[in-house]
């Protein structure tokens, strides 16, 4: 592969992950959903391991209304193994509020990261793009 395909390929990475992040953090559910394959494992902080597209699209929109998150990625690499398969990995600083069953009135007070996670994602490129194949993360810091 040349330099520029590489660099198309952790370019559209990137892309997936910032989309997965405000998705989840928008509780959509249905959009975060397609950025997956059919038989992925997402193995969230919240709850037990999910399986393709519906598990994701579930456990993302069943989250509590007044629950407000913002997941900020940083250091994010990919490791491009051939065109149609790579890993990525990154730290994702947590900032999430509990607010019970309605809706947040935005703005939320500030408290310390909830967490930071490292992240693990594997990639497979499929006829519609690249989608998330395996995502799971591990806590490193938490404050609560």
């Amino acid at each position: 592969m040349t330099r520029d395909e590489i660099r198309a390929i952790e370019h559209d990475l990137h892309a997936t992950m910032m989309r997965f992040f405000l998705y989840l953090d928008a509780h959509d559910g249905e959009a975060a959903a397609k950025l997956f394959t059919p038989d992925a494992e997402w193995r969230a902080q919240r709850g037990p391991a999910v399986k393709g597209p519906k598990g994701v699209a579930a456990n993302i929109s069943g989250r509590p209304k007044g629950y407000v998150s913002r997941h900020c990625l940083a250091n994010f690499v990919v490791d491009v193994a051939d065109a149609n398969n790579a890993r990525s990995q990154g730290y994702v600083m947590v900032y999430g509020v509990d607010g019970g069953a309605e809706p947040a009135k935005l703005p939320v007070q500030l408290g310390l990261p909830r967490s930071i996670l490292h992240y693990h994602d594997r990639f497979v490129r499929t006829p519609e793009g690249w989608r998330i194949a395996e995502q799971w993360s591990d806590r490193v810091f938490t404050s609560v």
